[in-house]
């Protein structure tokens, strides 16, 4: 089992907590809303605004399918993971790779999509190039009814 604590990458944020494949609940970074903003410690402030990210988000949000939506969520959830823990990529398949049988994977897809949506809609409500794809539904889930979790916001270092 990998130890957790080890792997810390320098700027470990807030995020929400989720239980991988190996049992353990891992925290996958997530903007902090203040005042109506996304906003976040600097270092994941910094990551928000990188061209890999913005690449996965348009992934997401130009997805023709529910298999392509899923595997774009996929790569969002292996980037997010990586900017607060140090992995190899044995690791990240060890985490994120459940058998189709099991019932934890159901759980493990249906956060992922959740914590995906709140990264896609933080990120349409400051974008301008999407002003108007804001208020439309994304496969089915209208952006308005998804809700900012600050009650599953964990911070180790609080």
């Amino acid at each position: 089992m990998i130890n957790q604590e080890t792997r810390h990458q320098p700027g470990f944020g807030p995020g929400i907590s989720v239980r991988l494949q190996d049992g353990q609940f891992w925290i996958f970074p997530v903007p902090v809303f203040r005042d109506g903003e996304a906003t976040s410690v600097k270092s994941t402030r910094d990551k928000l605004a990188s061209p890999v990210y913005e690449q996965l988000l348009e992934a997401m949000f130009e997805a023709e399918d529910h298999s392509a939506l899923a595997l774009a969520e996929l790569a969002l959830a292996i980037e997010l993971l990586g900017w607060n823990y140090l992995l190899v990529a044995e690791e990240y398949r060890s985490l994120l790779c459940f058998s189709a049988l099991d019932s934890a994977g159901s759980s493990f897809r249906a956060e992922l999509h959740r914590l995906a949506q709140l990264h896609l809609v933080s990120h349409l409500d400051g974008s301008t190039k999407h002003l108007a794809a804001r208020r439309k539904c994304f496969w089915g889930i209208p952006t308005p009814s998804i809700q900012r979790p600050q009650s599953q916001i964990a911070n180790p270092a609080a």
